[in-house]
């Protein structure tokens, strides 16, 4: 064997070996590792009601609380992909307004969805925060999806109703 590949042989055997003590948990010496897990704090329930901190590591683009930003932000409706009305199988029927939105790149957010009604029409708004056009941001090109279920209260049997969800309308007739 020539020396420089018995160098190279004898430097990846080392490597290994270091690499093998360190997984197995035993030191240097061959004692075992008497480390203990530290338990970790799972993170808080929260819900569309409950503040979060915007310092809070838990929070996340796309939970109900916008995160911390570096930049100015301003509001613009999502575009929407895809509406459905689910009707659940209960007594009485419960009425579910499925909605995938988009989010158009990698500093766009989901910010919150406002419903209103008018009558039989449910007035829905789904709204994101992008940065500022003044910001200098750089984002991805990466387009984004945000999934979401809105309960329909009062639905009577028989009577037609619109959905209108920024650019999309549907109609449908309670059961």
């Amino acid at each position: 064997m020539n020396p420089i590949r018995a160098t190279l042989s004898a430097l990846a055997l080392g490597v290994l070996s270091l690499g093998l003590v360190a997984c197995d948990g035993a030191s240097a010496d061959g004692n075992t590792d008497d480390r203990t897990e530290t338990p970790t704090a799972a993170a808080p329930v929260t819900g569309p009601d409950t503040p979060v901190d915007s310092d809070d590591a838990t929070a996340q683009p796309g939970d109900s609380a916008t995160p911390a930003w570096d930049h100015p932000r301003m509001e613009e409706l999502a575009p929407i992909e895809r509406i459905d009305v689910i009707v659940r199988e209960s007594f009485p029927p419960q009425y579910v307004l499925e909605i995938t939105s988009g989010l158009p790149s990698g500093c766009a957010a989901f910010e919150r969805t406002d419903v209103t009604r008018e009558g039989n029409t449910f007035k829905v708004s789904v709204v994101n925060t992008v940065p500022a056009p003044d910001a200098d941001v750089a984002c991805t090109m990466i387009y984004g999806y945000y999934d979401q279920s809105v309960l329909l209260e009062d639905i009577e049997s028989g009577v037609e109703y619109t959905v209108d969800v920024n650019d999309k309308t549907l109609t449908f007739t309670g059961q």
